[in-house]
C-alpha cells in the first residue's frame, strides 16, 4: 500500500492534467522530456524504489527491479483514474488495485 498511498498523495498535491500536458510535450521536445524526467519521473521513481528497498530489507520482496514495473503500474493507474475518468484515488480503491493488480505482479517475482 505503501506506494499507492505515495501515488496517491502526489496526485492530490499535483497538477495532474498539467503532468499530463508535460507528458504529450516530451514526446515531441526531447528538452521537456528530460526536463520532466530529472525533474518529477526520477524523484517519483527513487521515491518507489526506496519503497521497494524497504519491503526487501523487511523480507517482504526479494527483487529490486520490480520498482520499475510497479511504479510504472501505479502511475498509469493514478493517471488513468484522475485525468482519463476524473475520479480520485482514495484509500478503498488503493487496496483493490493492490490485490487485485499489485499483488498478481508480485506473485510472479517470489
Amino acid at each position: 500500500m505503501a506506494l499507492t498511498d505515495l501515488a496517491a498523495a502526489l496526485a492530490d498535491q499535483a497538477d495532474v492534467p498539467g503532468f499530463v500536458s508535460l507528458l504529450a510535450a516530451a514526446q515531441k521536445d526531447p528538452a521537456v522530456g528530460e526536463a520532466l524526467r530529472n525533474g518529477a519521473l526520477d524523484p517519483m521513481r527513487r521515491n518507489c524504489r526506496n519503497v521497494i528497498q524497504r519491503a526487501i530489507g523487511r523480507g517482504e520482496l526479494q527483487d529490486a527491479a520490480l520498482s520499475d514495473v510497479l511504479f510504472d503500474l501505479v502511475l498509469g493507474q493514478v493517471l488513468a483514474r484522475t485525468v482519463v475518468q476524473g475520479k480520485a484515488f482514495p484509500p478503498d480503491v488503493r487496496e483493490q488495485f493492490v490485490d487485485t493488480v499489485l499483488l498478481h505482479v508480485l506473485a510472479q517475482h517470489p
